[in-house]
Order: C-alpha cells, then structure tokens, then sequence
C-alpha cells in the first residue's frame, strides 16, 4: 500500500491513510486471535515502513513526544 501511495506519503492526509488502514488490521489480528503482542508487532512494522518511506522525518520525532 506504501509502494501505491508513494508520492502522497509525505503529506499528512498519505500517512493517515496508512496509519488507518494499519489500525484496522492490527484491531481484527487483536479481535480474531487475541494475541496483543502481534497485533503491536504489526503496528510497529507498518509505522517503521512508513519513516523509511516518508522524506520528512520531524513528524515522526514529534509523535515521540
């Protein structure tokens, strides 16, 4: 979905997209297998693709805080 989306990753409206979309899927790994820990495993991974994807990175720092 990242490779899709490539030139509106930047953008806020891009990420959210991503994050979303992300959000929904680690909710059903969460609901359907009761297993948190992959569901966060998931979230992680998705939210490390998109600071590789994204060019700017002080958004990324910004959630830290």
């Amino acid at each position: 979905m990242i490779c899709k989306i490539k030139e509106r990753v930047n953008t806020l409206k891009g990420a959210a997209i991503i994050v979303v979309f992300t959000g929904v899927v680690c909710m059903a790994v969460w609901q359907i297998t009761e297993n948190m820990s992959s569901a966060i495993i998931i979230f992680g991974i998705a939210y490390i693709m998109l600071f590789i994807a994204c060019r700017d990175y002080k958004p990324f720092l910004y959630s830290f805080v």
